[in-house]
């Protein structure tokens, strides 16, 4: 078993629940016990479940897991044979995204997994409202709205920014701006660059800038000529990475978090506890950035 520190990307969404559920009708309703009821298709073969695997405070901690069938086989490199791995009928492989919803801020906290269910908000929306429907089918119920998940809106980017520290900036020009950029800076090196994109040259550069060891950034600047920036429509995105999150600073965006934590190479997941524990000191960290 190898377990390293690695850095787990999260997302956090706006959450709507039309049913206004509490966090131990929550953690009733998705408890390990109900597994075989709360088992919703998803993909070719595969099949999604949700385990609330417990309350701390406000925070309601679990995870989405997604089921599959489909397995490799296993080679012995000494021997040079190669077997399958059984499962029984009622067995699965598993693959794990956690997640912290904060009810009483109506936002969800999803680790990015590829493996798993990856960015946890549109696979969560279809999951719940798939789930729900199937509930109040059975119940005869009149059809309630839908769950909404949503990136978070109108944030004060800049003003959040300004309060933050600047680590890094990553500058992405568009492919279709390459040209423009390249006569604005005199270098024939942006056109090789580019040119190893494709035969059409339709790669795009991206610049990363880091104060020296001591400095910062100079914010000021940076902010001056953000919307120089805007009305040239040359750079694609300009991201800035703070100490407490990452800021799309054109698009007025917040960015995904980042979490360091044990990772268990073999198994492919986190310590549950641990992203739970993490997650929740992030948010309220920074819970200001994100409502």
């Amino acid at each position: 078993m190898v377990r390293t520190k690695e850095t787990i990307r999260g997302h956090v969404y706006e959450i709507t629940d039309p049913l206004g559920q509490t966090a131990i009708s929550l953690k009733t309703k998705f408890e390990q016990a109900n597994i075989p009821q709360n088992q919703v298709p998803y993909g070719d073969g595969n099949t999604l479940v949700l385990i609330v695997d417990k309350l701390v405070k406000e925070y309601v901690c679990g995870r989405l897991l997604k089921l599959r069938r489909r397995i490799p086989s296993v080679l012995n490199k000494k021997k040079a044979t190669e077997r399958d791995i059984p499962l029984l009928p009622e067995e699965d492989i598993t693959e794990t995204s956690h997640f912290v919803w904060v009810l009483a801020d109506k936002r969800i906290l999803g680790q990015y997994n590829y493996d798993g269910a990856r960015s946890l908000a549109p696979t969560l929306f279809e999951y719940l409202n798939i789930l729900y429907k199937r509930f109040q089918e059975n119940d005869d119920e009149e059809e309630k709205e839908l769950f909404e998940i949503d990136p978070i809106k109108n944030l004060k980017t800049i003003e959040l920014f300004k309060k933050d520290l600047s680590k890094s900036i990553f500058v992405k020009v568009a492919d279709a701006n390459i040209s423009a950029f390249e006569s604005d800076t005199n270098s024939d090196i942006i056109n090789l660059l580019t040119s190893f994109g494709s035969e059409e040259k339709q790669g795009y550069i991206e610049i990363t800038v880091k104060p020296k060891r001591g400095k910062r950034l100079d914010k000021k600047k940076l902010l001056e000529r953000i919307e120089l920036l805007k009305k040239d429509n040359i750079v694609k995105s300009l991201i800035v990475e703070g100490e407490n999150a990452k800021y799309d600073l054109l698009n007025n965006n917040l960015l995904p978090f980042n979490l360091d934590l044990t990772y268990d190479s073999v198994k492919r997941r986190v310590n549950s506890e641990e992203f739970y524990e993490e997650a929740i000191n992030h948010y309220e960290k920074n819970r200001s950035v994100f409502i």
